[in-house]
């Protein structure tokens, strides 16, 4: 990395937890950061499709668990697409295209 752009990513400390210090990573590109709750979210979405498309398999309607299948598949999809828009625009940054 040359000079200013490992400047533009060095740690910088915050104020100490109960733990002790924690580092936060501060760059030139002000994107959002992924937060551990959505990925919970995304596990809960899982495990309850997954629940409710055995139900609905045994019951005779495939249809209908595939159809759950693909609204959680959009709804996790719409969490995350924002996600991936930041990580294009971070990498188009850094290697300025």
């Amino acid at each position: 990395m040359r000079d200013a752009d490992s400047a533009a990513f060095s740690p910088v400390k915050r104020s100490p937890a109960a733990s002790g210090q924690s580092i936060e990573w501060k760059g030139k590109v002000q994107g959002r950061q992924m937060e551990v709750g959505l990925i919970f979210k995304i596990a809960a979405v899982g495990i309850l499709v997954t629940i409710l498309s055995q139900v609905l398999k045994h019951s005779g309607r495939e249809e209908h668990a595939f159809l759950l299948s693909l609204a959680a598949l959009l709804l996790v999809l719409g969490w995350i697409v924002p996600y991936i828009y930041d990580l294009f625009s971070s990498i188009q940054t850094l290697f300025s295209l």
